[in-house]
């Protein structure tokens, strides 16, 4: 997904990632994934991280994070079943904008 010029966006490295959820308590039940759309970083990065998740906090039942519709295009549905199936459970799903010209 290509980001607008005005905006800046970053990627938390995943060894970034792996040090947040060392210092969750190993019976967390929900997880929230915040930043904007996580989900633009790709199916094979999020199964990575929520296989990560499943590591580090055995007793997660559900992971949540925002998304856009555009990043939702790039999953077919048999890829959001299997994210589904790994903890990924709820999704808000934003028709908003950030894009000052959009807002216009």
């Amino acid at each position: 997904q290509k980001v607008p010029a005005d905006q800046v966006y970053s990627q938390l490295a995943l060894s970034d990632f792996k040090r947040e959820l060392i210092h969750l308590k190993p019976y967390t039940e929900k997880i929230f994934l915040t930043g904007g759309d996580p989900l633009v970083i790709g199916y094979k990065a999020m199964m990575t991280r929520l296989d990560l998740i499943r590591l580090y906090s055995p007793s997660c039942g559900q992971v949540a994070a925002y998304a856009s519709i555009a990043s939702l295009m790039h999953y077919r549905a048999d890829e959001l079943a299997r994210l589904h199936d790994r903890g990924l459970r709820l999704l808000y799903i934003g028709f908003e904008t950030g894009v000052t010209a959009n807002l216009k």
